[in-house]
């Protein structure tokens, strides 16, 4: 039963209707949220996170100021307008016939 479901799993990510009009939205929603987070980000004080994993003595550190806040919403605005352009380039595809 589980080896079947892997093979159904298979077959849809094959299908360009499936990545063109659910995995591209689903970045592109991703990367507007990135974004939207980071110019939220780029107006506070710097933010400081530290998480007990790595080594153990040393904890694992997370820094978010207005120089990272800049470059993450660069890089959510840039994922989102290449899925929007990804999605839109697959669905032109599915009319065609391969080769």
């Amino acid at each position: 039963m589980a080896r079947h479901r892997r093979g159904r799993r298979a077959l849809a990510l094959r299908r360009l209707a499936f990545v063109s009009h659910v995995l591209f939205p689903l970045g592109g929603a991703v990367g507007v949220l990135l974004a939207a987070l980071a110019l939220a980000a780029l107006f506070v004080p710097p933010q400081v996170a530290v998480l007990a994993i790595g080594l153990p003595t040393l904890p694992f550190h997370l820094r978010l100021d207005a120089l990272s806040a800049f470059f993450l919403l660069v890089i959510g605005a840039t994922a989102a307008g290449v899925s929007v352009f990804a999605a839109g380039y697959f669905r032109h595809g599915e009319a065609r016939r391969p080769g």
